[in-house]
């Protein structure tokens, strides 16, 4: 008999037990928000400013051509729509891009020059007219050539060493 009390008691004693442990939960939502806006940074591939040089001339009768074109990269976010444009550089005259002696003494000297996005002049940088890419940001860099050329001219160069800068502008 005594087998059978030990056997109840210890049921009990586990229906009590298992009454005590038992726990209660609740459950909630966790909101998660992102907001990606549009944006595009310029920059070359060394992070440093974009360069144009010329060959060393002697004559612009022939005209020039820039050694190697730079090549502008743009990136901006995926879907991103926008469009480049550049300024007439520091010595611009009307519609005219011009590189300004630098050492030629106190009177200045100018040599216009073009910029385009192809070899020769065509599909010209024209001053301050907006330039739209085919294809909207795509989150990779989309590069873009500027070449420099100075058109052949009869007009005689001061000897000398000659610059510019221009801004270049990416409106999105």
């Amino acid at each position: 008999m005594r087998h059978i009390s030990t056997i109840m008691t210890a049921s009990i004693l586990s229906l009590s037990l298992g009454s005590i442990a038992k726990a209660d939960s609740i459950t909630g939502i966790l909101s998660i928000g992102l907001t990606v806006q549009s944006s595009c940074s310029i920059n070359s591939t060394s992070n440093a400013p974009l360069t144009l040089t010329f060959e060393t001339a002697g004559s612009l009768v022939n005209g020039v051509t820039a050694n190697t074109p730079a090549v502008l990269n743009v990136t901006c976010s995926a879907g991103t729509h926008y469009m480049i444009s550049m300024d007439g550089g520091q010595n611009a005259s009307n519609s005219t891009r011009r590189l300004k002696c630098s050492t030629c003494g106190s009177t200045p000297q100018y040599v216009p020059y073009l910029l385009s996005r192809s070899v020769g002049g065509s599909d010209l940088w024209t001053i301050d007219t907006a330039y739209t890419p085919t294809a909207d940001g795509s989150g990779a860099a989309q590069a873009f050539q500027i070449n420099a050329t100075i058109l052949p001219t009869t007009a005689a160069a001061a000897v000398g060493s000659y610059t510019d800068n221009v801004t270049v502008t990416v409106t999105y």
